[in-house]
């Protein structure tokens, strides 16, 4: 527990110097019984730290081993969740949003495993610009788009206010049926999180309907105004 925690000091000394060495502890394919693996706290260091000698890295442990097959868990694939989910973790942390598309593939991979597919769909609500954004925004709205794959985008979507989706994405929890339970209150979420006065009295008339009113109570407690 000293090492790690000695890592995650050092990832936030802001003393990019240590990237070599926070690397060296970066263990993806397995650790010889001598080493200590602190593997996951080394990947959000380098991410803390923002190496970029280490982004590339990263960007390559995020992609899904073809030789693991997740359906079937295991000592190898709990492993490579830990490591891989750390790795996009560690890429949020960059704030690049050159890193979306790779994070998207892993989101939209039926085969990966749900909690590496939820890490990525994290992340880029934490780095995405608002361009990328706009992206998951309309794969969210889409009742085309697989249920679990809105699910895990409607999580990026409250990770950073944003007043400028926050009126579009009042959409999601006021539309009549289509929108998944946990979809409609991600968005709720995220609305509450930006505090736009200027959505004060649509959420209030919202308040008025049952089928809206508990998100819209969501997003007035966490971000209404006095009025």
């Amino acid at each position: 527990s000293r090492h790690a925690a000695l890592l995650r000091a050092i990832g936030a000394s802001g003393n990019s110097a240590a990237c070599d060495a926070l690397w060296a502890e970066v263990h993806p394919d397995g650790v010889p019984p001598d080493v200590i693996d602190d593997t996951e706290a080394a990947l959000v260091a380098v991410g803390d730290l923002r190496c970029e000698s280490a982004y590339p890295k990263l960007i390559e442990m995020l992609k899904r081993p073809r030789d693991v097959d997740y359906s079937l868990p295991s000592v190898a694939t709990e492993m490579s969740y830990r490591n891989r989910s750390k790795a996009a973790e560690a890429l949020g942390h960059y704030g690049t949003p050159e890193a979306v598309p790779a994070l998207r593939v892993v989101v939209e991979d039926g085969a990966d495993d749900v909690r590496v597919r939820l890490s990525a769909a994290i992340s880029i609500g934490r780095l995405g610009d608002e361009a990328a954004l706009r992206e998951i925004v309309v794969k969210v709205r889409d009742a085309n788009t697989d249920e679990q794959i809105r699910q895990f985008y409607a999580q990026a979507l409250w990770q950073k206010p944003n007043r400028v989706l926050a009126g579009e994405l009042i959409a999601l929890f006021g539309e009549q049926g289509g929108v998944p339970a946990e979809v409609s209150r991600s968005a709720a979420l995220a609305v509450g999180y930006a505090a736009d006065p200027g959505n004060d009295a649509r959420l209030m008339e919202m308040l008025e309907a049952e089928a809206t009113r508990r998100d819209a109570a969501f997003a007035i407690a966490l971000g209404g105004s006095a009025e």
